[in-house]
């Protein structure tokens, strides 16, 4: 999911685990409660409509990623663990 948002695409995933964290629904993806064919085509529909009206919603999701995830956030995360576990 953050590999596709970090190259401007808008991921539609089911609700659950990581992809919840590396998204908000409906600013920088598109999340469906999983196992749920119909909410699964909502989504798809909704992030479809979403994105023709809104074409910074590739930008917001991009520098979601930049801002959780790069190289920066993601040290600063792993040196507070080592920090704790010292």
């Amino acid at each position: 999911v953050i590999e596709a948002q970090a190259c401007g695409c808008i991921p539609v995933a089911h609700d659950a685990g990581g992809t919840r964290a590396a998204s908000i629904d409906g600013q920088t993806g598109f999340l469906y409660a999983p196992n749920t064919p119909e909410a699964l085509a909502e989504a798809i529909l909704t992030a479809f409509n979403r994105i023709q009206g809104d074409p910074d919603i590739r930008n917001r999701a991009a520098a979601l990623v930049e801002a959780q995830f790069s190289g920066a956030p993601q040290t600063r995360l792993l040196l507070g663990l080592l920090r704790e576990l010292a």
